[in-house]
């Protein structure tokens, strides 16, 4: 039996998303974005469905985790919420920064789209800075992207504006099983706990998780307490 193969357009990607991806040779989604965007994507009027609140992609690296991720977390955030909408935590600098180059791509480096609507990404890499948390307080993004030390220093320092509407909040932890490591896991398990809106949550108590496979990644959407 033949199939159709079904692009980006096709599977309800917003047009200004997938017409970014189009012009950068994008087209064709690969089998990991299919399954997250059939399963994550928010449904039109005639889609009665409701899209999944959460999703764990395993998939090796080089399938198209960060599009598989990216394009429901993109379609999901507001433009009338205020503050931070989605955290992303990856465990390496390396990692962080070619996320954050497809994020622009897909945002346009923060230029308005047709409706004059333009999404915000920022990074947090390395040390917490006072550009940064000046940025953070008066300018806040809609996307922040950064490595689990300097998140987790924000959480705790109440500088990261979260917004207050929990059913916007968005959290995707890329490759949990390196996030798991020892001297990572302390900085997750209180993004974990904080990004619920509440600071004593059964995250915290958490002990450290063994993963024994890899490409690993978790989207939590509406992250709300339990």
């Amino acid at each position: 039996m033949s199939s159709v193969r079904r692009t980006f357009a096709s599977l309800g990607v917003p047009s200004h998303f997938s017409g970014r991806l189009a012009k950068s040779g994008i087209v064709w989604p690969t089998a990991v974005q299919r399954a997250a965007l059939d399963a994550l994507l928010p449904r039109t009027a005639s889609q009665p469905a409701t899209p999944a609140r959460s999703a764990l992609l395993r998939w090796p690296t080089g399938s198209g985790k960060t599009l598989a991720y990216a394009l429901p977390m993109l379609s999901r955030l507001s433009k009338n919420a205020t503050g931070v909408q989605a955290v992303v935590c990856t465990p390496t600098r390396e990692l962080c920064l070619q996320t954050l180059k497809i994020l622009q791509l897909l945002t346009s480096h923060g230029r308005p789209n047709k409706k004059g609507h333009a999404i915000k990404v920022m990074s947090a890499m390395g040390q917490v800075h006072d550009r940064m948390l000046l940025e953070l307080l008066h300018q806040p993004p809609a996307i922040l992207i950064g490595t689990p030390q300097p998140l987790g220093l924000l959480m705790r320092a109440g500088a990261l504006p979260l917004t207050t509407d929990l059913s916007r909040r968005i959290l995707v932890l890329d490759e949990v099983d390196s996030l798991a490591a020892h001297f990572r896991w302390p900085h997750i398990a209180h993004l974990l706990a904080s990004s619920t809106g509440r600071q004593h949550t059964h995250f915290s108590h958490m002990s450290r998780p063994t993963f024994p496979i890899s490409h690993l990644l978790i989207c939590f959407f509406e992250f709300r307490p339990p």
